[in-house]
């Protein structure tokens, strides 16, 4: 055999290794997304996002500026309700009044976009393991680079939460799908130093914080990326043309999802400012005979412990 030959065997090879990670990741996230087709409220949130989707038919606004919650996922909601009213008039022949769709048949409007957080998550595990294979060692292999990709696109692909969440018609995992995307592109932007990759680092971290606003601390990671490519390289072109232009992705990526922020901007700052409360004010008690106590306190003592296990939340 031929170098080329055995060069093209080998991609192959790992070609199906990549393809049989992803196909795990679509079993665990596609399967059984029809569960309680006949309640809104088989998982909390579902209908809540169901239901200012459908209102966005009749007003744009969402209405959710002074709750504090950004937009784009309400805003993805309906882009997909559009679709289906399209294609149910289209094969109905008459118009649907989706409000009245809602109420009687609730699935028909939470199955398709649970559909769309499958896919959310297994296009995050494709980002992961791209991200994986440019952040290994340099002197690593090309072998080992597809080691390092296809174990963490593995484990992230049998992850019970990761599959779970996207069994649900919510942001989480379209949240997670930008966060990621984030990551790989800053990953190139170190890398290649294309500005072009700064602003879709920003344009992918501006959308994640639009979703959720459980994306806003992956900010902290392209600063330290800043500082990092500040410190090597100074302010020469590449740099200042990411500190232009990165800030705008991040500008064009929330504001272009998240229209409240322009329409209402007072309002959307209050209701941001109200999760605050979430830290400071509001004291919980998780469990019989807890002391109760300060909101930030709680989350770092129980819930990010908890959440992540302690060994990565030390991490």
């Amino acid at each position: 055999m031929f170098a080329g030959e055995k060069r093209y065997a080998g991609l192959t090879r790992v070609g199906w290794c990549y393809a049989l990670v992803l196909g795990l990741a679509a079993a665990l996230r596609f399967v059984g997304l029809h569960f309680t087709q006949h309640t809104p409220w088989g998982r909390p949130d579902e209908e809540i996002f169901a239901n200012v989707a459908t209102g966005l038919f009749t007003d744009w606004n969402t209405h959710y500026a002074a709750g504090g919650f950004p937009e784009a996922y309400f805003r993805w909601h309906h882009m997909v309700q559009v679709v289906l009213r399209w294609w149910w008039e289209l094969t109905g022949g008459e118009s649907v009044h989706m409000g009245c769709a809602f109420v009687l048949e609730p699935w028909r409007f939470l199955v398709p976009v649970r559909y769309t957080s499958a896919a959310f998550g297994v296009g995050t595990v494709a980002l992961l393991m791209s991200f994986a294979y440019r952040i290994a060692p340099r002197d690593f292999t090309r072998v080992e680079r597809h080691s390092v990709a296809l174990s963490s696109g593995l484990f992230y692909a049998v992850n019970c939460l990761a599959a779970r969440d996207a069994h649900f018609a919510v942001s989480d995992t379209c949240l997670l799908f930008f966060c990621t995307w984030m990551l790989q592109v800053l990953a190139k932007a170190i890398a290649l130093r294309k500005t072009r990759h700064a602003f879709l680092a920003g344009v992918a971290f501006g959308i994640a914080s639009s979703i959720k606003w459980t994306g806003l601390p992956f900010g902290i990671i392209p600063f330290i990326a800043l500082l990092w490519q500040l410190a090597r390289f100074g302010f020469d072109r590449r740099n200042i043309e990411a500190l232009i232009f990165a800030p705008l992705g991040i500008a064009i990526g929330f504001a272009g999802t998240s229209w409240a922020v322009l329409t209402e901007p007072e309002t959307f700052y209050t209701g941001l400012m109200n999760h605050t409360m979430r830290w400071t004010d509001v004291h919980f008690s998780v469990r019989e005979g807890a002391v109760a106590q300060q909101g930030w306190i709680q989350h770092l003592r129980v819930a990010f412990p908890f959440a992540f296990g302690y060994p990565l939340f030390a991490v």
